[in-house]
């Protein structure tokens, strides 16, 4: 139906009598029978039309029009259909036939032809029918800021300026026109245009708030700081809970290093409703630098998360907003409660799984990361990241079946490659925790054939060669390799020690676990391995100080 409907429509397009030129159309009048024939099949278009039956009513239409092809009417509909059937150039030929037809102008055939030429990509086309239209309904203010828009967009920015000058000439100072004319005037840099312009509808809407704040940003294009301080005052004047002056002023008074004022407008922004939550968020990020040193940036930081808190107690983003602070700060726990509570608001954020993971690795609480990530697993089972964190708890579980187990199932949807080195480690842990060495080295050397520099691989490999007491000359160079990467990784430090102490360098190896103690002061396994050193070197008062350090631990958990 729809092809017999547009082959219909192809035959009146070449082959009724119509001209191109409206002045040398000749129509004969319609014989009172073809008249009435006519207005049957129009109905009955029209009807199939109300009906949504559009490829019936496009058949009807252009049967209507074979009895009577000078009806504009009869063309209208038919652009219409094909446009809303994506046959935008039978549209567009059908709606330059309604105007060429019709007796007098109507809006909605170069509305229509306007928007063919759009979808067809004729962007200059269009801006000059609607600049017609401006000249044909003078008193159609749509049709000005149409026009205008139109030549805007294919950068004819004189033009469009004219249309705008124009309509406020006949129409005066009013927002859409003025608008539009300083957007242009900023896009050209013609910053003093553009104040000039939003300046005359202040002068005319004083009260009017949303034109001052246009107004102050007009002035910060064109460096006018005083002018932008002493706009943004009157705001501030008029509604003293402005966001968008508040925060305005906070950036302005902080450019002035006068970081206290600046503060107090930050806060009442923070307390206003017009301001979006993300860019609250953007604000505070500056807060963060360097708040373990200094603790009036951190007291700022905490008011201000606490106001966001209040306006926004059901915002999980802002949960984990204090967590990142504590976290920050290490105080891992108080961070662990914040982002729990962030999760019992949206539990299917990853992003949040990831931050509980992260901080039971910084509070070593084995038996709670287990629990998490199993959690987050039934959530999120493609996660082939989850696989590596899970086997390495059940390693340190020693569940080493169930670790070699776990990391072969995430391997299996491993797309990363660091997963996928990362989850071959966790198989090779798991091997060595069986005491199978020789698969444990296969795939270790696997590893690091594929990524020669893989941390966790080196100091993988390096710790069971030393737990084996076996090639300690290569198990320290592979350590010491990795600590030139990250030299200040406790894991790699304490590995290290693992080494030397396997070498029966034992000062050495103590001084290392105490700097990875230093660096990671929660990491019982430190202390542990720390011990296990005193004991063998028979430093009995030195073992007491490290029972009572892990009894402390113990207490504390």
């Amino acid at each position: 139906m729809r092809q017999i409907a547009q082959i219909l429509c192809v035959v009146i397009l070449f082959g009724s009598s119509c001209k191109t030129t409206k002045n040398v159309t000749v129509y004969q009048p319609l014989s009172f029978e073809k008249k009435r024939a006519f207005e049957d099949i129009f109905y009955k278009a029209s009807k199939q039309k109300v009906l949504n039956n559009q490829e019936k009513a496009m058949e009807l239409f252009s049967n209507a029009l074979q009895l009577n092809p000078q009806s504009h009417a009869c063309m209208y509909e038919l652009s219409h259909l094909n446009y809303d059937l994506d046959n935008y150039r039978l549209s567009l030929h059908f709606s330059q036939q309604a105007i060429k037809n019709a007796t007098e102008y109507n809006y909605w055939y170069f509305d229509l032809l306007v928007r063919s030429y759009i979808k067809l990509g004729l962007y200059e086309q269009s801006a000059e029918v609607l600049l017609d239209m401006t000249a044909l309904e003078p008193n159609n203010m749509s049709n000005y800021l149409k026009a205008a828009d139109a030549f805007k967009n294919i950068k004819e920015y004189d033009k469009a300026i004219d249309i705008l000058e124009k309509m406020q000439s006949l129409h005066g100072i009013e927002h859409e026109s003025t608008w539009k004319l300083e957007n242009i005037y900023s896009i050209t840099g013609q910053h003093k245009k553009a104040i000039e312009v939003l300046e005359n509808i202040v002068q005319k809407y004083p009260d009017e708030i949303s034109y001052l704040g246009r107004l102050s940003e007009a002035y910060d294009r064109d460096g006018q700081e005083e002018k932008v301080f002493e706009t943004l005052h009157k705001i501030i004047q008029m509604d003293s809970t402005s966001g968008k002056a508040n925060i305005a002023l906070y950036v302005l008074y902080t450019s002035k290093n006068e970081a206290d004022i600046a503060f107090d407008y930050l806060v009442k922004s923070f307390r206003s409703n017009d301001m979006s939550m993300e860019l609250k968020l953007q604000a505070i990020s500056p807060f963060f630098e360097g708040i373990k040193s200094n603790e009036k940036q951190r007291n700022k930081l905490h008011k201000i998360t606490d106001i966001l808190l209040s306006e926004y107690p059901s915002n999980p983003e802002v949960y984990l907003l204090k967590a990142d602070i504590h976290g920050i700060l290490g105080e891992y726990k108080i961070a662990r409660k914040w982002a729990y509570q962030a999760m019992e608001l949206d539990a299917m954020s990853y992003s949040i799984w990831k931050k509980i993971i992260f901080l039971n690795e910084q509070l070593y609480d084995t038996q709670q990361q287990l629990f998490d990530v199993q959690k987050a697993l039934g959530l999120y089972p493609h996660v082939s990241h989850l696989y590596v964190i899970k086997s390495k708890v059940l390693c340190e579980l020693d569940s080493f079946s169930q670790a070699l187990s776990v990391a072969k199932e995430g391997i299996e949807m491993a797309y990363d490659k660091e997963d996928k080195l990362n989850l071959l480690v966790a198989q090779a842990n798991s091997y060595v925790g069986l005491k199978s060495f020789e698969e444990a080295k296969t795939l270790f050397e696997q590893v690091l054939l594929a990524d020669p520099y893989h941390i966790l691989g080196l100091k993988s490999y390096s710790l069971s060669l030393a737990n084996q007491g076996i090639q300690l000359d290569e198990a320290l160079f592979m350590i010491e390799k990795a600590l030139i990467i990250q030299p200040q990784n406790a894991d790699l430090i304490a590995t290290k020690a693992a080494v030397l102490f396997a070498k029966k360098e034992h000062i050495n190896a103590i001084n290392l676990l105490n700097k990875a103690i230093s660096l990671a002061p929660l990491n019982k396994l430190y202390y542990h391995q720390l011990k296990a050193i005193y004991i063998h070197t028979r430093q009995h008062e030195k073992v007491d100080e490290i029972n009572q350090k892990i009894h402390s631990f113990n207490e504390d958990n």
